[in-house]
């Protein structure tokens, strides 16, 4: 099962030492990569490896990187000058690339929109084989927030219509794929929007009743340890920086004293986390499908979004690399907390799946006794 493959892989000693090798690399030249990863030839092997990573300045940029790069569209790569490697471990060979535009609600809701960056977007979808538009997280979010299965239905076949006009999708194959997978993935989403959202409650807690970084960090990560019992590496940027008093665009929404607001605005921002988790099961199901395998080698994601305060959170979460193994992304990431984050957290529940049941009611009433 896919289950046990995760597990298998992510608990071989070759895919920590891996990590941990390209962990330690800085924007290294492609040749000098390639020499790193022979080690590693019968991981790739396995377990079909794929990986992007960014080198240094002097090897060329992809162009077509810059053409999606822009004000309202990005990546979270560090720099555009991207390094291709499947299990060959070959740099001489021409890759097909898949460029995936994961769009955010708005965006998404917008189509009709006749503003110049609306019709970029869909423009360069149209003429480009190898771009994508991605409707996961608009799905994600209308599942999550709907009463029923008619309900949501109803509310995403209109936009999709349209959006199947531009990419060429087939609405029919969607609706039918949407309708089918409805309870099961309902159930799915949920439990990571509510692990997030646990997280940032518990954060927004901790941050009150606590000065110091160190208590902050110490408490946090027992909650993670101890009752979450699974963290992903966004939710602990954002930990560090709202504890360490960074001043960012989207911890405005969490400084309210009004506490039936502030607990919308946590639901409102785990949902933003999870538009920039690319370990989301909703955009591993996509790389998954036979048409991403079929048209490409690589799969580079870009995020389109108006909320600067999330794309200025991005900046601090930055990738190095990106590595794919059995459809699953794992970001290797270049922030500097990195340490931070392994002191504190155990490799155990930094891999497994989210399975605590956590108290809500509890954190809330935490919240309010502050």
């Amino acid at each position: 099962s896919n289950t046990h493959n995760q597990i298998c892989w992510q608990k071989d000693e070759k895919y920590i030492a891996l990590q941990q090798t390209l962990y330690k690399m800085d924007k290294p030249t492609p040749i000098n990569l390639h020499k790193q990863l022979i080690g590693f030839q019968d991981f790739y092997n396995t377990y079909d490896v794929k990986l992007v990573f960014v080198a240094n300045k002097s090897y060329s940029e992809n162009s077509e990187c810059n053409r999606l790069y822009n004000e309202h569209s990005f990546t979270l790569f560090e720099n555009q000058n991207l390094v291709f490697l499947d299990k060959t471990l070959n740099l001489n060979r021409d890759f097909r690339l898949m460029y995936g535009i994961f769009l955010d609600t708005n965006f998404t809701s917008m189509i009709d929109n006749s503003n110049e960056k609306y019709k970029q977007i869909m423009q360069n979808i149209q003429e480009n084989d190898n771009f994508r538009y991605i409707h996961s997280h608009y799905i994600v979010e209308n599942i999550i927030n709907s009463p029923d299965k008619q309900s949501f239905l109803k509310a995403i076949e209109p936009t999709l219509q349209k959006w199947c006009k531009v990419d060429c999708s087939n609405i029919k194959d969607i609706m039918e794929n949407s309708s089918k997978n409805y309870d099961r993935e309902k159930e799915q989403y949920l439990q990571e929007r509510n692990r997030i959202y646990a997280a940032i409650l518990k954060i927004v807690i901790l941050k009150k009743k606590y000065n110091s970084l160190e208590q902050r960090l110490d408490e946090y990560f027992n909650f993670i340890n101890n009752e979450l019992k699974r963290l992903d590496y966004l939710s602990f940027v954002f930990a560090y920086l709202y504890f360490s008093n960074e001043q960012l665009k989207i911890f405005g929404k969490l400084n309210t004293n009004d506490n039936e607001k502030l607990l919308k605005n946590i639901s409102n921002t785990a949902l933003d986390l999870m538009f920039l988790n690319i370990k989301s099961p909703s955009y591993c199901q996509y790389i998954q499908n036979d048409k991403y395998q079929h048209d490409a080698d690589f799969f580079i994601p870009f995020f389109a979004t108006d909320d600067n305060g999330l794309r200025e959170f991005g900046d601090f979460a930055k990738w190095k690399g990106l590595l794919e193994i059995k459809g699953e992304f794992m970001p290797i990431y270049t922030s500097s907390y990195q340490d931070v984050f392994q002191k504190y957290c155990s490799v155990d529940n930094y891999l497994k799946r989210f399975d605590a049941k956590v108290d809500y009611e509890s954190l809330i009433c935490q919240l309010k006794k502050i």
